[in-house]
């Protein structure tokens, strides 16, 4: 990372100066930011990849302890070692010659010795030329290894990464420190890997697989989608409770009522108060006192005809020697809810008037030309 380092200082005796200052007029510090970014985007793959295998080592290291055991345990950690092995490969989206790469260095008649840390010598050189081995399978007869499709996927990688032209140092420069102007892939033998093609035999393999995981994934949204439909539902309960039931008439044709629900409203007429709870009482009282209970709240409806909201409460406190008190009030469209008028026609029959917003519906607004 030194020979990147623009911002650095460069410390020279003076027999360097001179050396400096011609190299100094080839350095191209584009270029230097160029193989910085490539340098760093190559090793966050080799970081990434030592980082998941080495995740796995714990899980490995227990499967192999099963392995060694007889009977039962055996046969359990081996189905786990082949669907790690399977879910590793299609999560991964790597190719059949990756594949190809991973699978031949564990032949033994393919293992590379041991190499010279300074060697350019590529990992993947001792598959090429690729040839199948004779096994013997688990039922007891025998078969060939690796399977043709990774056989036919190594012959296409060697020939495709030809041993003979592998770039092991800056074609052209005759000093190791040069900052070269390019990183091709396959410069000093470190390839990028790449996801898989869609007519790669892998993709056809893994389909079901594919299919399996989208089906799991289209469950696991449908319980969330359930659960959430199950709190909108328990929400709706909710808000019905609050208004009586779907398509109940408690608070009005339009749900008028609700705004004013828990409001109480009274007019002094003459010696009387009287005042209306929506929802709850009517009473009539005389200086402050308790007063006289005029009836419980019994609804609220239309006149088709006039177009008011009739009010009612009823079964109040018995009148001697006639009926039950009772009030109705007639309300007409305004802006405020009040009391306009009081009067006792009959006798313990109490009719008032008032305004409100609730009556200010289009059957007002089409009566008044609004």
């Amino acid at each position: 990372d030194g020979l990147l380092d623009l911002d650095g200082d460069d410390e020279t005796d003076g027999g360097e100066e001179k050396d400096d200052a011609a190299n100094q007029s080839d350095f191209d510090p584009i270029a230097a930011q160029m193989v910085r970014g490539t340098l760093s985007r190559r090793l966050n793959h080799i970081e990434r990849g030592e980082y998941f295998a080495s995740s796995a080592i714990i899980l490995l290291d227990a499967l192999q302890l099963a392995m060694e055991k007889e009977g039962e345990n055996q046969k359990s950690a081996l189905i786990a070692l082949k669907l790690l092995a399977v879910g590793t490969l299609n999560y991964a989206g790597i190719g059949s010659e990756d594949v190809a790469e991973i699978i031949f260095p564990l032949i033994p008649e393919y293992k590379m010795g041991v190499v010279d840390e300074q060697s350019c010598a590529p990992y993947f050189a001792s598959m090429c030329p690729p040839r199948s081995q004779t096994v013997e399978l688990p039922d007891g007869s025998t078969g060939t290894y690796p399977p043709s499709f990774i056989l036919s996927a190594a012959e296409a990688r060697c020939k495709q990464r030809d041993l003979s032209s592998q770039v092991c140092s800056d074609e052209g420069s005759s000093n190791i420190n040069d900052i070269p102007n390019s990183m091709p892939d396959g410069y000093y033998n470190y390839f990028v890997p790449h996801s898989r093609s869609g007519d790669d035999y892998l993709s056809d393999s893994f389909k079901p697989l594919d299919l399996a995981m989208q089906i799991t994934s289209l469950e696991e949204q449908k319980v969330t989608h359930e659960n959430e439909l199950g709190g909108l539902e328990n929400r709706l309960r909710n808000l019905d409770e609050k208004i009586g039931g779907r398509h109940s008439l408690k608070y009005g044709v339009d749900g008028e009522l609700y705004g004013i629900k828990n409001d109480c409203f009274s007019l002094q007429a003459g010696k009387y108060e009287y005042k209306v709870c929506i929802f709850n009482k009517a009473t009539q009282s005389e200086g402050g006192g308790r007063g006289t209970d005029l009836g419980k709240w019994d609804g609220m409806e239309n006149d088709e005809e006039t177009g008011e909201r009739i009010m009612r409460w009823k079964d109040g406190a018995k009148c001697w020697n006639g009926p039950q008190r009772s009030v109705e009030a007639h309300v007409t469209c305004g802006k405020e809810t009040k009391i306009l008028t009081a009067d006792e026609p009959d006798t313990c029959r109490y009719v008032l008037t008032m305004e409100s917003h609730v009556a200010c519906d289009d059957k007002f607004k089409s009566q008044h030309g609004l």
